[in-house]
């Protein structure tokens, strides 16, 4: 197995990689989380958003500081990010990230490359579920081993033409939350290979 990572190793990953894979479900006891229909549907602030000083509005069920409001953060950093991929704007996701986050800085760099030579991504994004956590994870600092589930990806060039197509795959992941001007923020996020 290798681990992709930008910073210490992963101790815990050859014990708790088998179980995510096998399909443990999350400590809340939900099965897993409901794919919304379009990436502009994700994005939405519901009513009982919270804004942040980036004039964010972040659901309410990720604003607390339990675990259940930092697994529904990982859940809405990747629904910005999923819009970030098909819009081509990641301000959001950079803003829901520490300065620190190499990976985070490293995602939105290429989709920003993407769309700065004129192309753009189709694609339904990238969905966390299955989480389990990492011990001997914090509540100040929770970290979590996810599965990432990504829809297919097209890259399409300047021209509209497919110069890329992916497909669908579950990814997993470690990521570590750190709590930033009274919210969560990414800190870390390491694609376990």
């Amino acid at each position: 197995m290798r681990v992709r990572r930008w910073g210490a190793g992963l101790v815990w990953v050859p014990l708790v990689l088998p179980l995510m894979l096998s399909g443990c479900s999350d400590a809340d006891g939900s099965s897993s989380p409901s794919t919304p229909s379009s990436p502009s549907q994700q994005s939405s602030p519901s009513p009982d958003a919270t804004p942040t000083d980036e004039g964010l509005s972040i659901p309410s069920e990720a604003v607390g500081t339990d675990e259940a409001s930092a697994k529904a953060f990982v859940r809405y950093w990747f629904e910005v990010l999923s819009e970030a991929m098909t819009t081509g704007d990641t301000k959001a996701a950079l803003a829901l990230s520490t300065k620190q986050c190499q990976s985070c800085q490293s995602i939105t760099g290429r989709i920003d490359n993407v769309y700065n030579k004129g192309g753009r991504l189709k694609t339904d994004g990238w969905f966390a579920d299955r989480f389990v956590p990492d011990s001997p994870s914090k509540l100040k600092t929770p970290a979590y081993f996810i599965r990432v589930r990504q829809s297919p990806r097209a890259l399409i060039n300047s021209d509209g033409e497919v110069v890329d197509r992916t497909m669908r795959e579950a990814t997993a992941m470690r990521i570590v939350l750190k709590r930033s001007s009274g919210a969560w923020r990414v800190s870390r996020l390491d694609v376990i290979r």
